[in-house]
């Protein structure tokens, strides 16, 4: 990669980043929309697809938190628009 590329990239990601922070609208085309993954003790599966999340994965980053040990104790859960799985209060 030569350094004109890597300029041109990092001018797209600047262009992109200021766009998204003027715009929700296009902040939510470009990075999504924050989607529940578990609501009433039941796991919503399409949205666990959609954010590419496997059901190891959710437990593993919930007991990471020291939050449960097993699904009967989950509250309900998001997936956060920057990344982040967090249980809602």
């Amino acid at each position: 990669m030569t350094a004109r590329s890597r300029r041109r990239g990092s001018e797209v990601h600047r262009l992109f980043a200021v766009a998204a922070f003027r715009s929700d609208r296009f902040s939510r085309m470009v990075k999504g929309g924050e989607r529940t993954l578990i609501e009433d003790g039941q796991i919503n599966w399409e949205n666990m697809c959609k954010n590419h999340i496997g059901g190891n994965d959710l437990i593993g980053t919930l007991r990471a938190n020291g939050r449960v040990t097993g699904m009967d104790e989950v509250r309900p859960t998001r997936f956060e628009r920057k990344g982040d799985i967090i249980e809602l209060a």
